[in-house]
């Protein structure tokens, strides 16, 4: 599924799958400069899944969410979320970001489903913020939020809601 993931633009920054290219000039014949490739610290995520706060880019990966200074491919911050790997299979979708909560959303693609959210601020992660729930089924897909819930499409054709706030 990472493959299909959109091309992202943001601040003249090009995101496409697992790279990162500045713009350089934009005309009929654009030209970029590569900054990096996703991975930070032998990890690996989609460059396209993530999301900007803060001017910082955050981006979770099959284990661990991460937030990068994308003008410069550096890790700024990381938390684990399941560092036995005993809930993820994998991340497939995308990164949505809640300012009303400051919080992340994250779904996994396991054997049974999750739903993850950790608060942010400007330093990084609020670690002890940290909650995960069963999302109800199996999915792929980014979460959005608006007013106040979670919104999330799985599987099994069903849009599961959750409490953005808990």
């Amino acid at each position: 599924y990472k493959e299909y993931h959109p091309v992202q633009y943001h601040d003249g920054y090009v995101f496409c799958n697992g790279y990162i290219y500045e713009l350089i000039q934009a005309d009929d014949t654009a030209t970029f400069n590569m900054v990096g490739e996703g991975t930070i610290g032998g990890d690996v995520f989609n460059w396209s899944s993530g999301v900007f706060v803060n001017d910082m880019f955050w981006v979770a990966s099959k284990t661990t969410v991460y937030t990068v200074d994308y003008k410069t491919n550096t890790l700024i911050d990381k938390y684990i979320f399941d560092p036995d790997r005993t809930s993820t299979k994998d991340v497939q979708g995308g990164v949505c970001y809640d300012a009303q909560t400051k919080r992340l959303f994250w779904a996994t693609y396991t054997y049974n489903s999750y739903l993850h959210s950790i608060e942010i601020s400007e330093d990084g992660f609020v670690k002890d913020s940290y909650m995960s729930e069963d999302a109800g089924q199996k999915s792929v897909a980014t979460p959005i939020v608006y007013e106040g819930r979670v919104y999330l499409a799985g599987q099994q054709g069903r849009m599961c809601v959750h409490n953005a706030a808990d």
